[in-house]
């Protein structure tokens, strides 16, 4: 009898292709969240660290200027080395520009290639102070390679910045997907449930209708178990055999 309950709430209503849509959308949740995770992680471990490093190189040329116009205008306190140290931490920030999705490779090969060529100019006019003053050949070029430097710079940080607002988008598409596959998972398993109370509903109606026949019936009536253990036996049934 229970095999054939089983059976008629499976052909009934569905319930294998409900279960399967129910796996089908747990394992989309569950990729979903973990493709969300790789967004969020390449965001925080990858992205940023990027944007920041442009920023950090942007910021240390201009105090490495700032200090060298300092200098070459006659100013004995500041120490020439400082310029120097705020060039050389610029390489470091910028490989990992090399490794970026976003930036082309070339382009931050050219950014770490001016930087270098900066610092090449600025040894020149630290070593030529008397002709480095403001118009002179040396400061046109330092000039000319700091606004380059800064044109290189600013496309890099674009390019990041662009890069930076695709991937936001994207993790905000995803966020919404996992809205959505949550809330169809729960629809769905509400219909499970629905179904399922339905079935059980009508599963006891039939029960209690037999057990209303059994016991009215003035015919002998029993059931047995393959163990010859009784389940059920009506009022006919016990008075024959005086139980």
């Amino acid at each position: 009898m229970a095999d054939t309950h089983d059976n008629s709430f499976r052909s009934s209503y569905g319930n294998q292709s409900l279960v399967a849509v129910t796996i089908f959308l747990a394992f989309m949740i569950f990729a979903t969240v973990l493709y969300s995770l790789h967004i969020g992680n390449h965001m925080s471990t990858v992205f940023h660290p990027q944007r920041s490093a442009i920023k950090t190189i942007k910021l240390e040329i201009a105090l490495a200027n700032l200090w060298l116009e300092e200098i070459i205008g006659g100013d004995s306190d500041k120490d020439i080395s400082t310029v120097f140290q705020h060039m050389d931490r610029c390489p470091q920030h910028g490989r990992c520009l090399l490794e970026s999705d976003h930036v082309p490779r070339s382009d931050a090969e050219d950014l770490l290639q001016q930087i270098s060529y900066l610092r090449t100019i600025a040894e020149q006019r630290l070593a030529n102070i008397s002709r480095s003053d403001n118009g002179t050949g040396l400061d046109e070029r330092f000039d000319a390679a700091f606004n380059s430097f800064l044109e290189k710079a600013d496309k890099v940080e674009k390019t990041l910045d662009l890069g930076g607002a695709q991937e936001l988008q994207l993790f905000r598409t995803v966020q919404y997907m996992l809205i959505v596959l949550c809330m169809g998972s729960s629809i769905v398993a509400g219909i499970v449930f629905l179904r399922y109370k339905r079935w059980r509903l009508s599963n006891t109606k039939e029960l209690l209708q037999y057990a209303s026949i059994v016991s009215s019936s003035t015919d002998m009536i029993a059931v047995l178990d393959t163990n010859f253990v009784y389940l059920i036996a009506n009022e006919a049934y016990l008075a024959a055999f005086g139980m």
